[in-house]
């Protein structure tokens, strides 16, 4: 019986063939610091990019809110001079003593004594006669009244006779718009936009005390 032995075959390997152990470019390994220090740069870019934006962009998104809320002032007014008519015409020309009146005889809303860029809030009281009382201790000016009214009312006194046309029945203070200007009812009920150049002017030949400045509320 004849028997066959088997060689074990053997694989050569050429070593020039072997692979060679991975070399990583020291330009392309950034350490934890370099990282952190090109984040940084780049956050701080965003953020001034986003700062100088908001600063030319800003005051002309605002200047037509602000314009809007002198609109609605003037109104808040013409409707005041309108319900000092109604008064007059019921008391036989004579102006009311205030606002409240106004406000405790239903002639008006407390919204309507708020001008929109001032920080007031129409009055809290629920019912008609508290809020005319609160009305009152803010047109007085007493200690811990509600921030209520945003005019300044000078038709005290005053009748339709001796009420020029351009008689200063109300006005705001300067800080309601940013120191701006003033909105201004007259004694023919119309109102009108006065510039802050402007209004010492006009409100020393209505006679109008503190035109020089309007002083702002406490």
């Amino acid at each position: 019986m004849a028997y066959t032995t088997m060689t074990p075959s053997r694989t050569v390997v050429d070593p020039r063939a072997q692979a060679l152990p991975l070399r990583t470019s020291p330009s392309s390994v950034q350490s934890p610091r370099r990282s952190g220090l090109r984040f940084l740069v780049w956050a701080t870019g965003i953020v001034v990019i986003g700062g100088m934006l908001i600063s030319v962009l800003l005051p002309s998104l605002c200047r037509p809110r602000e314009t809007a809320n002198r609109v609605k002032c003037a109104s808040n007014l013409r409707q005041i001079g309108e319900a000092i008519a109604l008064y007059a015409q019921a008391n036989g020309g004579q102006y009311p003593p205030s606002l409240a009146v106004l406000l405790a005889q239903g002639q008006l809303s407390a919204e309507v004594m708020v001008c929109p860029s001032s920080n007031d809030q129409p009055v809290s009281a629920a019912d008609t006669a508290g809020a005319a009382r609160e009305l009152a201790a803010a047109e007085k000016n007493e200690v811990g009244h509600e921030h209520c009214l945003s005019y300044v009312y000078t038709g005290r006194g005053l009748t339709v006779a001796t009420a020029a046309q351009t008689a200063i029945v109300a006005y705001e203070p300067l800080d309601n718009h940013d120191g701006s200007g003033t909105n201004v009812l007259y004694g023919d009920g119309h109102v009108e936009w006065i510039g802050k150049q402007d209004w010492p002017k006009v409100a020393a030949e209505a006679g109008v005390a503190g035109g020089a400045t309007v002083a702002s509320r406490p």
